[in-house]
């Protein structure tokens, strides 16, 4: 699990946040809303700008508009990945393969 601290000029301020409490991204236009444990915090920037280095540490883009911590999948079907909380995002159709393929081999959690 990282906790790798990260801190991020939000809306609502300047925030720490911990890589693990974050569950996942949602982007609406450049309007991104970082969904974690304890709320949620919006930030005006594009998904891809996170998706670099959250890649790195367990995070995989699932859609345009979604990037998701592995940590909390508990399902994937058919184009939508459920999370621990319950929220059912969807996947990509193009990245469907992809992404069942590494939750099967393990390179990322569940």
């Amino acid at each position: 699990m990282d906790n790798t601290e990260q801190a991020y000029e939000c809306v609502e301020g300047l925030v720490r946040i911990r890589r693990d409490e974050i569950i996942y991204l949602e982007s609406d236009r450049h309007r991104i809303t970082i969904h974690t444990m304890s709320g949620d915090y919006h930030i005006y920037r594009r998904l891809r700008d996170f998706e670099d280095s959250l890649c790195k540490s367990g995070f995989l883009r699932i859609h345009k508009s979604f990037l998701v911590n592995m940590i909390f999948v508990r399902q994937i079907r058919r184009y939508s990945i459920t999370l621990d909380n319950g929220i059912v995002l969807p996947v990509s159709k193009m990245k469907f393969n992809e992404i069942k393929s590494r939750i099967k081999q393990g390179s990322v959690g569940i």
